[in-house]
């Protein structure tokens, strides 16, 4: 099957036994071309489309492959039964609307969409984006973006653990407090996977005070709460934050991103490119960008963790515009912004090291 463009209809080349023929596509088989190639993209490896559609709409082999070469349209009733087994948005193969975007929403609970079904999405969609020829991701960090997180596992345990238990008020938590050393080898074979996606990928980020401030308010939080189990993990938790506040102070100097474990690598043309800016006064939820060859996603944060995504072009090229701005109100604090860099760090490190005097002297005083 090839694609040929012309200015208002696309054509397609179709091979069927030994007839060969251009069919011109109407706008319906446009859209439904569309839905069934995404479908495709999202089949599991040793599944066929023709099969999946054939049991999806209870019909023959022969009938599926009339709607998948698109000289059958599909009916209403099928569209639905496809965008709900492939968990598409038909909206999305519309023509865009600046006033109408689609989102994708899949709210974490406890059973049907767990806090390691969400690192498994995240993980998909960063192999995807890492897996691109040409890839960029644009990030509004109000808090530490959790790829960086993965280089502190014991910080990254605590904040999965925070949010299951404080945000998203998990009953399996309700009454157990935070521990260290507890496995679970599916969040750790995501985690690890998500970390090695993020280093291919050049980023944008865009830091502010509470980019920090949030890590050592949980942690203060669950410290004045009696929610650790050792009250001691708090000063190794600061310490964790410490470390990777530092490693984050050498990526920006290096101007490149790389696991907090190894040493500087020597800079090619693979090497994923890192740059860093600081906003006074930035406070919004965390907004991420991606660009991955013709693709563009957004990412909105929803109730703190919970994310809705989007590919419409609209609205990421709004973002992007937004973001633009933004950068021209920050100050750089990547490659040779030394002085601008150590400031912003040397604050953050002040902070940790506040906290973790205030916890000793507590702790001394039991």
């Amino acid at each position: 099957m090839w694609k040929t463009k012309a200015p208002f209809i696309d054509c397609i080349f179709c091979n069927f036994g030994e007839i060969h023929y251009l069919m011109p596509l109407t706008e319906a088989q446009i859209i439904q071309q569309k839905l069934l190639e995404q479908a495709k993209t999202q089949l599991e490896t040793d599944l066929k489309l023709v099969d999946v559609l054939a049991e999806l709409f209870d019909t023959s082999s022969d009938s599926a492959y009339r709607r998948i070469r698109l000289d059958k349209l599909m009916t209403l009733d099928e569209i639905i039964k496809l965008c709900v087994h492939f968990d598409l948005s038909f909206d999305e193969f519309l023509d865009g609307s600046p006033t109408r975007v689609a989102f994708h929403f899949q709210p974490i609970d406890e059973t049907n969409f767990t806090f390691v079904d969400y690192l498994e999405y995240v993980e998909r969609m960063m192999r995807k984006v890492a897996n691109s020829v040409q890839n960029e991701m644009l990030y509004l960090a109000n808090d530490i973006p959790i790829f960086h997180l993965m280089n502190a596992p014991e910080l990254a345990s605590f904040k999965l653990f925070f949010w299951q238990k404080t945000i998203l008020n998990f009953e399996s938590l309700r009454e157990e407090k935070f521990e260290l050393n507890v496995k679970d080898e599916r969040v750790n074979a995501a985690s690890r996977k998500m970390r090695e996606h993020y280093y291919k990928v050049d980023s944008t980020e865009i830091f502010c005070g509470e980019t920090i401030d949030i890590t050592l308010k949980q942690i203060n939080y669950y410290f004045e709460a009696n929610l650790f189990k050792d009250d001691k993990i708090a000063l190794l938790l600061l310490d964790r934050l410490e470390m990777i506040t530092e490693h984050l102070r050498k990526q920006c100097e290096a101007g490149l991103k790389y696991r907090m474990e190894q040493e500087l690598p020597e800079i090619n043309e693979l090497s994923a490119t890192y740059t860093a800016y600081y906003n006074e006064v930035l406070y919004t939820d965390t907004t991420i960008l991606a660009k991955l060859d013709d693709e563009r996603w957004s990412y909105a944060n929803n109730n703190g963790l919970n994310v809705m995504s989007t590919k419409d072009p609209n609205y990421y090229n709004q973002q992007l515009a937004a973001i633009d701005m933004l950068k021209k109100r920050s100050t750089l604090i990547s490659g040779d912004s030394e002085k601008e860099r150590n400031r912003v760090f040397n604050a953050y490190t002040k902070k940790i090291t506040q906290l973790k005097q205030r916890i000793t002297v507590l702790l001394d005083e039991v």
